[in-house]
Order: C-alpha cells, then sequence, then structure tokens
C-alpha cells in the first residue's frame, strides 16, 4: 500500500451532477430508497469508461491496497454501497482494486466515531469530496485509504516478505484486506 494522489477537483464527467443527469437520478433514487439496489442500471453508472480509465491511471494500473497489478477491473466503494448507498457514485469514494482485495473487505467498515448519515438531498453539491471531508472527521474509519494518508511511516516489511504495523489502523486494513496473502508475501520477500 502507498500514498495515492488523487485530484478530487478533477471529477470524471459521468460523476459530475448536471453535467451526467442519469448518475444524479440514480443517486436520487437510492436515496429514496434508502438502500442500495444491486442491479445492472445502479452498478453500471460507477463503472463508466471515464471513471475506470482515470483509476487504472492514478493507481497504475495497481490494487489500492496490495499493489498487485490489476488483472480485473474491481471499482472499490472505500465505505460500502450497501451502507453508504448515496455515496455509490461519489468520486472521493472509488478505489481501483484487485478481485481478492475487494471481496476480502466487502462491507467491512469499522469506524471509531459516529456513523455517517444520508444527507438532505438539497446537500449534494459536494457530493463528490463528503466523505474524505466531512465524514472521515465524524466517523474516524479504521480502514485506510491510500488517497488520504501515507502508508509508508507505519508499514513494517519483514525479511520473510510478510507485512504488519503497529498502527491499530494498519493492522485493521492488512487483517481486513488480507494484505498478508502467502503470494503477496513470497512476491515482497523476493525485492527484500
Amino acid at each position: 500500500m502507498k500514498k495515492i494522489d488523487k485530484d478530487l477537483a478533477v471529477i470524471p464527467p459521468s460523476l459530475v451532477i448536471g453535467d451526467d443527469k442519469l448518475t444524479h437520478q440514480r443517486r436520487l433514487e437510492l436515496i429514496a430508497k434508502k438502500h442500495y439496489i444491486n442491479e445492472a442500471p445502479y452498478n453500471d453508472r460507477y463503472k463508466t469508461d471515464d471513471i475506470r480509465d482515470r483509476l487504472v491511471r492514478i493507481y497504475n494500473n495497481k490494487c489500492a491496497f496490495c499493489e498487485q497489478k490489476v488483472e480485473q477491473y474491481h471499482i472499490e466503494h472505500f465505505r460500502p454501497k450497501q451502507i453508504y448507498y448515496w455515496l455509490a457514485y461519489s468520486w472521493d469514494n472509488l478505489l481501483l482494486a484487485c478481485h481478492y482485495c475487494n471481496n476480502y473487505k466487502g462491507i467491512n467498515f469499522a469506524i471509531k466515531g459516529k456513523r455517517a448519515k444520508c444527507p438532505n438531498t438539497k446537500d449534494l453539491k459536494n457530493i463528490n469530496t463528503i466523505s474524505s471531508s466531512k465524514y472521515n472527521l465524524q466517523e474516524q474509519p479504521k480502514l485506510i485509504n491510500p488517497e488520504q494518508s501515507d502508508p509508508s511511516p507505519y508499514l513494517i516489511f519483514e525479511k520473510d516478505g510478510k507485512i504488519t504495523s503497529d498502527n491499530d489502523d494498519y493492522k485493521y486494513t492488512i487483517d481486513i484486506c488480507r494484505i498478508d496473502r502467502k503470494y503477496l508475501n513470497d512476491g515482497r520477500k523476493k525485492h527484500y
């Protein structure tokens, strides 16, 4: 895991309220239903070419968590869309992940603070940056977002390739995403 620089001011057109009315309409439908609808019309909105291509460039075709080359693109929701349905199409909530980290993480998202609630639909103008600013302060997530935190001072690489940390949030992230998988450890061992 390494720090990723993602410009939150440069939002893919398919996520910009006003530019893409369909994405905004889908978000309003999710807010009205008060849960994520796991069907193609909703899933397709965060998997558009402009979003995927931008994430592939930003992440250099590597997983946000384990840094493995991404063979199958999974657009990961930092805050799970099943819980934070209104953030399903928010630029600051989308990461590139490998199949394994995406599946292992699932809907795991422990916090130390108070869980954020869906905002009033009149307060959506900052929806593409709300989770990286307001929500992080309120919730204090245990899962590390490499777009918002530099992991390098907190990660310890052992001679056998195993990755550890003395920091509880980094330990949580390593455990949840299983970044200490054997083949990842073997790969890191070669570079030690």
